[in-house]
């Protein structure tokens, strides 16, 4: 609120390093009614500032909530995971969720993006009610946590809605999702969740030894070959969420 573009065009000083100038043209694109203008030299001052931390909310400029018609009957989850139907409820991890939006919406971002943290801390409620509802407006969305009996290229599959024969699970992923992403006309934005459990099924003797790093393995394989070649890489991101304590052996 302290920096004013000037209403004639003459330069309005915001400081030693910065001037603004009002726009010859207003236009609703969604750009600012100014510009500014810096010194040279001035840059690693002027680029930090930003309206969501000058005001302090860090929610600030993100698409809003979509809003729903269904009233909520139990507001107080206790100890279950926040989802999309609770996005209005869930509070408290807005510069998280203002740092990961960043994080996947830049043009610069990576491809696959890692999501980790201890067990407990709110991982899949930061995912599912705070991350997603915000870009469905610009995205279409989709997540979905590792199903134990389809393991994870098989939760990807069915997310993407296309079958896997045997011995075509890449080719089907890359497809199915190339398909998807075309169909709808936007960017496709993915979340699988909790993928750690390919390693935590073996240590509880639900798969014979050494099958959690064959599925991840698989499942690194069929995302290289949707994501590695930068000349038809889709403009959507995928995003791994797990605990902390699985990172080196998911990187």
């Amino acid at each position: 609120d302290s920096m004013h573009a000037s209403a004639t065009d003459a330069p309005t000083a915001v400081s030693t390093r910065a001037i603004v100038r009002k726009n010859a043209i207003t236009t609703d694109d969604g750009r600012w009614p100014w510009d500014l203008y810096f010194r040279p030299g001035a840059e690693e001052t002027v680029a930090p500032w930003a309206l969501p931390e000058a005001g302090g909310n860090p929610l600030f400029g993100l698409p809003p909530l979509p809003e729903t018609d269904t009233p909520l009957t139990e507001p107080f989850g206790h100890l279950r995971p926040f989802s999309r139907a609770h996005a209005e409820l869930f509070f408290g991890r807005g510069k998280d969720i203002r740092a990961l939006y960043d994080k996947v919406t830049s043009a610069t971002s990576e491809s696959v993006v890692l999501l980790y943290g201890a067990t407990g801390v709110g991982k899949s409620s930061l995912l599912d009610a705070g991350l997603l509802p915000r870009l469905t407006s610009t995205h279409e969305v989709r997540y979905a946590p590792r199903d134990r009996n389809l393991g994870l290229i098989g939760t990807l599959a069915q997310t993407l809605g296309v079958d896997v024969p045997a011995g075509q699970e890449a080719t089907s992923v890359v497809d199915g999702w190339r398909a998807l992403e075309a169909s709808c006309g936007r960017p496709l934005f993915v979340v699988i969740d909790q993928v750690e459990e390919a390693y935590t099924g073996e240590d509880a003797g639900r798969v014979p030894p050494g099958a959690g790093a064959r599925e991840l393995d698989a499942f690194a394989a069929a995302i290289g070959r949707l994501f590695s070649n930068p000349a038809d890489r889709p403009r959507g991101r995928l995003v791994l969420g797990f605990r902390k304590e699985w990172l080196s052996e998911v990187k």
